[in-house]
């Protein structure tokens, strides 16, 4: 009599057998940067606790509102940091040893020899990767943003690279974005060195490109004006310029800026957050999309 087994099989086994410990080293960084986030929290509620205690007018913890330790400054800082270049490692992790690495040993045409065609070879290659990412990632967005809405931005304005990153839906995105990148990179150089390399390469240039071009994804306020007025302390001003009554630019807050009676002013309101976030994570899934695309029509020229 038979019984129901429910173990993985098949292609599922092989990728979890596989990749084992690796999965056991990211699952026990999952952890450590939930801990760590658990920390955080706890010293941002009570920032008594640690004895370093800055205001809104010490301009030594780049704060601005609030008051808050230097020490939930800085775990803040290192958890965004992560959370934003959290794809380089993973697009490094795909490339070399998930998908080069098995083309240079030559376990994948094993594995084409055994009833296993290269199409669905690749798919569990990418399936289990981007459901194990993205349901963690989901789970560390998630949880950053409600440690950053329980005990305050520390002066962490949104509007900064890596926070932009982790406090929005493009943090998940960029991470599927990266799994595609070194999938492609894995299946057109073969080799895991160059393939890990290429990855990060890649990824290190989207980064610089989409953190200088960001404010461009969605139109921005214009205001001229006769009398200078502020836009507050959460809009992220583009710039700033001013004339003198004889139509001369003068240095915005320089010497003889006292003497402007026009200005003009470009900035991103704390309101385009979502626009922005929602935009750039199309422009990352698109990508995804496209090079996933590509790399099964490659895979498919490349094998008989």
């Amino acid at each position: 009599m038979s019984t129901l087994s429910f173990a993985p099989r098949g292609l599922t086994w092989a990728f979890f057998r596989l990749h084992r410990a690796s999965l056991l080293f990211f699952g026990g960084c999952f952890l450590a940067f939930v801990g760590f986030e658990i920390y955080t929290y706890r010293v941002g509620i009570d920032p008594e606790q640690t004895g370093n205690v800055c205001g809104p007018l010490d301009p030594s913890c780049h704060l601005s509102l609030g008051i808050y330790s230097r020490d939930y400054y800085n775990l803040l800082l290192v958890s965004e940091a992560v959370l934003a270049y959290l794809p380089l490692v993973l697009a490094a992790y795909i490339g070399g040893a998930v998908i080069a690495r098995e083309l240079e040993s030559g376990t994948a045409a094993l594995a084409w020899t055994q009833s296993v065609t290269p199409v669905r070879w690749l798919a569990a290659k990418l399936a289990w990767p981007a459901l194990l990412t993205t349901l963690g990632m989901t789970v560390l967005l998630l949880l950053h943003w409600w440690v950053r809405t329980e005990t305050g931005p520390a002066g962490r304005e949104w509007y900064g690279a890596d926070t932009f990153r982790a406090t929005g839906p493009v943090g998940l995105a960029w991470v599927l974005c990266a799994l595609a990148v070194g999938a492609f990179c894995g299946l057109v150089l073969k080799r895991t060195l160059p393939a890990l390399g290429a990855a990060v390469a890649v990824m290190v240039a989207a980064n610089w490109l989409t953190n200088v071009h960001r404010w461009k994804l969605w139109p921005s306020v214009s205001r001229y004006e006769s009398e200078y007025s502020s836009v507050g302390s959460t809009s992220l001003q583009l710039e700033n310029r001013s004339w003198d009554a004889a139509g001369r630019e003068v240095p915005w807050m320089g010497e003889g800026w006292g003497s402007a009676v026009r200005h003009y002013r470009e900035f991103q309101p704390r309101s385009h957050f979502w626009p922005i976030q929602w935009v750039e994570s199309g422009l990352a899934l698109a990508l995804a999309g496209a090079l996933t695309l590509a790399c099964f029509w490659l895979l498919r020229r490349r094998t008989p």
